[in-house]
């Protein structure tokens, strides 16, 4: 049996990460420890480790080191969805829909 994994979003002041593991408790009180302000657990959803390196890659534009993003813009959205929903594969149907939409829009603009 497999033991259930979750992609997380944690956030410190204006970065956030977005990371993998099997038990988001644990791993919040790690990155706690290793820095200087306080951390909050923005959400967290069931996923994979593909998941997670495919919702970091929608994100790559607002990386800032590792798995560490700036917390602006679109990053809040997906941010908002991991908080909101219950699987990762939820988060990547939204985030197609909503680029898909977006790139509608701009070409409507046109």
């Amino acid at each position: 049996m497999s033991k259930t994994t979750f992609i997380y979003a944690i956030r410190s002041r204006k970065w956030v990460k977005i990371g993998f593991t099997n038990n988001v408790k644990q791993r919040l009180s790690t990155i706690q420890t290793c820095n200087p302000t306080k951390v909050h657990l923005e959400g967290y959803v069931i996923g994979t480790n593909e998941e997670e390196r495919q919702i970091q890659w929608v994100l790559n534009h607002t990386r800032t080191r590792g798995e560490w993003f700036q917390y602006v813009g679109f990053t809040v959205e997906i941010v908002a969805k991991i908080r909101e929903l219950d699987t990762a594969s939820d988060v990547l149907r939204w985030i197609k829909e909503i680029c898909e939409k977006r790139l509608k829009e701009c070409e409507g603009a046109n």
